[in-house]
């Protein structure tokens, strides 16, 4: 991969950080982003503030630490992360994370990371979601890295190589970790299932066979729940329009939406877990030769660990038994009053809802019992 290509793919680097304060702090949008993070906030301090910030470090732990304290205090009730204790300090890994939230599901493991004293990691993400400059700034200040969407299919190989090439050079050359979602765009239905074309394009740098370029990223499956999913109804529509005309276009700006929504909305309860590395199950493909079966079991162990670990909550359950018209998980899973909580979430959203109301119903109680199923068929 050429210096030039791996300049335009990665995220800001500490000599850009002075260039990049300059165009923000001139920016009347950022300036009413920074007076929602710190209301209050005169001119003359934003500007210092700014001007403190002379590398990618500073730009995390002085702005983007306190900007996920902000939203937790406003939008969830609370928040809690099992497994960092299997990460070492030095190690790197490749985060493989299940895909909820535009934003959030990154930005939350990072800020973990680092609470715990842990380095951050690298993010893909998609040039789609890179909206104006000033969303663009803030994701490579944040350790953004991008990924071209809507690659022409003649590119598509040689682009593959090139997005493989910089995620290990990342982990094996740059000690960097890197998150990156188990597939392209956010799961729909609450059906989280890893992309099997994504670990064919990891395993194509590297010049040692399969399950060694495996080996040296170290891939370390991540589960994000959230109690409510502040786009679920947004999802549900998006699904219903898309079936109404399978020619469905996504709007400009309803990326943007989802990545507002998602931050602002309430989440209530929001656990993150993450596992340890999927080390010595590698060795299990080494029982075929044939590279498709391999990544079909390499997927199906990602979400194995992910499902497996996935933070069920009440609400999850009752879809669960609405969806199946059962009481399979009453009183042990949740109570009457949970139950009614959630009867009372489900009716409140889908408020309005005319001659599809029965079906988007049922969309949404699959995207909160789709977890339950996927915990049950793993543990079966």
């Amino acid at each position: 991969m050429t210096e030039e290509k791996m300049t335009n793919i990665a995220p800001y680097s500490d000599e850009e950080v002075p260039q990049v304060m300059e165009a923000l702090a001139g920016s009347e949008t950022f300036r009413g982003i920074y007076e929602y993070l710190f209301p209050g906030t005169s001119d003359e301090d934003f500007r210092q503030k700014l001007n403190s910030l002379h590398t990618v470090k500073d730009w995390q732990y002085k702005i983007i630490y306190h900007a996920i304290e902000e939203i937790f205090r406003r939008s969830t009730m609370e928040v809690h992360t099992t497994g960092l204790d299997l990460l070492e300090d030095g190690e790197n890994h490749l985060f493989m994370s299940n895909h909820r939230d535009i934003v959030l599901d990154s930005a939350i493991l990072n800020y973990q990371l680092a609470k715990a004293g842990l380095e951050t990691s690298r993010i893909a993400i998609g040039d789609n979601l890179l909206v104006s400059p000033i969303v663009t700034h803030l994701a490579k200040l944040n350790k953004s890295f991008l990924v071209r969407r809507n690659v022409p299919p003649k590119e598509m190989y040689a682009y593959s190589q090139e997005l493989s090439s910089y995620i290990r050079s990342s982990i094996v050359n740059d000690g960097e970790s890197v998150w990156i979602a188990q597939r392209e765009g956010r799961t729909k239905d609450g059906n989280d299932r890893t992309q099997q074309g994504l670990l064919k394009m990891l395993t194509i740098s590297g010049d040692k066979d399969l399950i060694k370029n495996l080996s040296e990223l170290r891939i370390t499956p991540v589960a994000i729940s959230y109690e409510y999913d502040p786009c679920d109804m947004l999802k549900v529509q998006e699904r219903w329009a898309k079936q109404a005309d399978h020619n469905y276009r996504k709007k400009p700006d309803d990326d943007l939406k989802s990545m507002i929504t998602g931050i602002n909305g309430m989440k209530g309860r929001v656990h993150l877990s993450v596992s340890s590395a999927l080390d010595e199950e590698l060795s299990l493909l080494e029982s075929t030769k044939v590279k498709n079966t391999q990544l079909a079991m390499l997927a199906e162990m990602i979400d194995r660990r992910i499902h497996q670990t996935y933070h069920l909550w009440p609400i999850n359950y009752v879809a669960y038994d609405m969806l199946m018209n059962d009481k399979r998980f009453k009183d042990t899973h949740y109570n009457t009053s949970e139950e009614q909580s959630a009867r009372n979430y489900f009716h409140h959203k889908l408020e309005g809802m005319d001659h599809e109301r029965a079906e988007m119903e049922k969309w949404l109680l699959e995207m909160y019992a789709n977890p339950v199923i996927n915990r049950y068929r793993v543990s079966t």
